[in-house]
């Protein structure tokens, strides 16, 4: 289904205002590419509403200063803009810095979650006159494309258009398109959106052919009446400067006015006429902004018009340090997004972590503490206060806040067929048999199961990608969980294989590779009499068995990797990859001989620290954030982004905090932040005597304090033992080990914080401020 748009702002000087396509019955004279595509959008959409803000004459600097905001204020569903041709036609100009500001500029436009088109600039290289610029042409277009593919704009490449090389497609200045330039760049516009015209494609208008001397007299004259006068002209403010406007199907003209008498914005010393530029609706600042008290009605729809898709993606027990091995990952998503180096697990298992996504809540409140037993796995999440998660989770707010729903991949520990079904998913594709095999899994299929050929993670990448081209022409943004099994060891017939399956293709890769496990003084730690056994400590992990075990954890990532770019491919050839917040992560990290350790549900950091990578409208490009993130912060960050976080939290639901938040401006959580860590377990002794926990205790930007059901604990300075390999307490009686006493008061506030949070409820009660620690030294 080809796109549509209602609201339609042109940006830009004299390309996009029409000079050289010379009409009297308008406004200002001229009919360009853009009011020819607003011309063919109208004739499709009965209230579509369009506005030329473009000025002749401006550099780039002026016009995001007089056309950037009042654009943001109309509200676009559709944005187009050209700007800096005037600018690198002077040598003097820095190409890097004139397109950074460009850049940033996108990113607003992009954050509005508006379409976006964007220009390279022509290729001088036909041109004797222009010749000489071609190499700055080249270095602006590749800056441009760049930023483009950052933003998920829609390029528009004029370098490319071989055709225009002939003059007749430009005026007789030699400057501007004519009238054949701007109705062919019309259908190259119209036809880089996949909207569906008839315009035909024009020939250009004939050119005499002339004798040398003629050419040179030709030449002469065009230096004298339109070369010099630019090369000589000044920025001068005009008396006024008129933009075409089209509104609702109704013309109107926008002046830009140097003397700002009137009662429209004030935007550096000029006035845009509000009764021209009026817009249809205030416009948020940045994704998933909340309105302020004074919003009128029509903000509701507003933010609806503005709002995000969202694709959130998970692996299944993904190390931190495994993205290492994903480099289109890092460059995709880290590269143009926000990596947090701090996010962490504070359940650091398969079912209650993804428990923690769909819910936003820690175990204590959704019920979720193991992968299976009587506090486990799907039947628990299921049956948790007769239903309430199914009643309520990620899927029904987002579907109640308007989007349309899809999850695929693995769900909940064992989840079958026959499972009761959350409420809120309008596709619900999880994986019902062979999920941990890696082929001829089994897919819901809402409820027409299927079971493809190929590599589940390929699978995955084509039934996501599918659904996401299926939802990119609708007018609801849409919301979609794909989700993982790599790296997770294969399970076949019941029987744990030790390690992932690989798709074929990478079976070469990393022969040689060894895991960061191994460079650790904690890899087969020497004395382990400090740490619980029950966690499963015990003999060394045998070399052999890690380097193997790593080897295909990292094959079985470069599918995810390719994955990864195929639904960003797919997003960004559906229009729609501007507009929409990705967000990737893992339910958990891993250990890979750590303590003797091969695994998860653990204590230790490796356990704990996840990759986080966020990319989207709003959200800075290529930074890297080291506040503290945790999984239960997802499912706010996905409802912050949907306008639907407060209705959820008056409700009585969620833990966590938006790292939207971040974004805004507001502080990140303090060094003195203190956060809940919790495991489950199924043995007798634990689900008798302790609610079916494994351990409780908090985690700080230097410590890391437990209590395990076995009645013993664990406290680590990690300043000062960054690989807890020494625990300070006596593991049974839980005091100080003699030497460590100057931690008595430490251990005392963590105690003290254990209890307020372990059964916090709510952002107010679980992401509390605390005091600094005291300082043991």
């Amino acid at each position: 289904m080809p796109p549509t748009f209602r609201r339609y702002v042109a940006l830009g000087d004299s390309f996009t205002e029409g000079v050289g396509d010379p009409d009297p019955t308008r406004p200002n004279g001229v009919r360009g590419w853009a009011d020819r595509v607003a011309e063919v959008l109208a004739a499709r959409e009965p209230d579509f509403g369009y506005a030329n803000l473009a000025i002749r004459g401006r550099k780039l600097l002026p016009i995001l200063a007089e056309q950037l905001e009042p654009a943001l204020a109309l509200a676009p569903d559709l944005v187009s803009i050209y700007a800096g041709a005037n600018d690198i036609l002077r040598p003097q100009v820095d190409v890097d810095a004139l397109v950074a500001a460009y850049d940033d500029a996108l990113g607003r436009l992009a954050a509005t979650g508006a379409r976006l088109v964007v220009f390279t600039a022509f290729d001088p290289g036909g041109s004797a006159t222009y010749r000489l610029l071609r190499g700055r042409f080249a270095l602006y277009n590749e800056l441009v494309r760049e930023a483009a593919d950052r933003h998920g704009a829609t390029v528009v490449d004029f370098w490319r258009m071989r055709e225009y090389r002939h003059w007749g497609y430009w005026d007789e200045d030699r400057m501007h398109l004519g009238p054949a330039g701007h109705q062919r760049m019309a259908v190259a516009v119209l036809d880089a959106l996949g909207v569906e015209h008839d315009l035909a494609v024009p020939s250009p208008r004939e050119i005499e052919a002339l004798d040398r001397r003629a050419q040179l007299r030709q030449h002469a004259e065009w230096v004298r009446t339109s070369a010099a006068p630019w090369v000589h002209r000044r920025p001068r403010e005009l008396a006024a400067q008129v933009g075409l406007t089209v509104l609702a199907g109704v013309l109107a003209v926008g002046v830009v006015d140097p003397d700002p008498a009137g009662d429209g914005a004030t935007r550096d010393g000029r006035t845009v006429r509000a009764a021209a530029l009026a817009p249809a609706a205030p416009a948020p600042a940045v994704v998933g902004s909340r309105a302020g008290a004074g919003a009128d009605a029509a903000a509701p729809e507003a933010r609806k018009v503005r709002r995000p898709n969202i694709v959130l993606i998970t692996t299944d027990d993904q190390a931190d340090t495994d993205l290492s091995a994903m480099p289109l990952t890092r460059r995709l998503l880290g590269g143009r997004g926000v990596d947090f180096v701090n996010a962490i697990s504070p359940h650091p298992l398969c079912c209650p972590a993804r428990a923690e996504i769909f819910t936003g809540e820690y175990a204590h409140n959704n019920g979720v503490k193991h992968n299976d037993g009587p506090f486990g796995g799907h039947a628990r999440f299921a049956a948790y206060r007769d239903g309430r998660n199914l009643r309520g989770n990620l899927g029904t707010w987002m579907r109640q806040a308007g989007y349309r729903t899809g999850f695929t991949g693995k769900m909940l520990n064992g989840y079958t067929a026959r499972s009761p079904r959350p409420l809120g998913w309008d596709w619900w594709d999880p994986t019902t048999e062979r999920t941990y095999a890696y082929t001829r899994t089994t897919f819901f299929g809402d409820g027409r199961p299927v079971t493809p050929k190929g590599y589940a993670t390929d699978v995955l990448a084509r039934r996501s990608s599918d659904w996401v081209r299926a939802q990119a022409p609708a007018a609801k943004p849409f919301f979609l969980w794909v989700s993982h099994v790599a790296p997770h060891e294969a399970i076949v017939g019941g029987k744990p294989v030790g390690h992932p399956f690989s798709a074929e293709r990478p079976d070469r890769l990393h022969r040689d590779a060894r895991p960061p496990s191994m460079r650790k003084p904690s890899y087969n730690e020497a004395d382990v009499s400090d740490k619980p056994r029950y966690s499963g400590i015990g003999e060394k992990v045998p070399d052999s068995e890690v380097l193997r075990t790593h080897r295909q954890r990292l094959r079985s990532l470069a599918a995810v990797d390719e994955a990864n770019a195929s639904i960003l491919r797919t997003l960004k050839r559906t229009g729609e990859l501007g507009r929409t917040l990705v967000v990737f992560t893992s339910d958990n990290g891993f250990l890979l001989g750590e303590h003797r350790l091969r695994g998860k549900n653990q204590v230790y950091d490796e356990n704990l620290q996840v990759p986080l990578l966020v990319r989207g409208p709003g959200v800075p490009s290529g930074e890297t954030s080291t506040a503290l993130a945790e999984t239960v912060d997802l499912a706010p960050t996905i409802l912050d982004a949907a306008g639907a976080l407060d209705d959820v939290r008056r409700s009585g639901r969620v833990d966590g905090r938006s790292l939207l938040d971040l974004f805004r401006g507001e502080r990140a959580r303090p060094p003195s932040s203190t956060t809940l860590i919790q495991a489950g377990t199924k043995r007798r002794a634990a689900v008798r005597g302790n609610d079916g926990w494994a351990f409780r205790g908090v985690t700080t930007a230097r410590y890391t304090y437990a209590e395990h059901f076995t009645g013993q604990s664990e406290l680590y300075d990690r300043q000062v033992d960054p690989h807890e390999l020494d625990n300070l307490l006596e593991l049974r009686s839980g005091d100080l080990r003699p030497g460590a006493r100057e931690y008595a008061e430490v251990l005392d506030a963590l105690r003290s914080r254990l209890r307020d949070l372990r059964s916090c409820q709510g952002p107010a009660e679980c992401d509390r401020r605390y005091p600094p620690l005291p300082d043991p030294r």
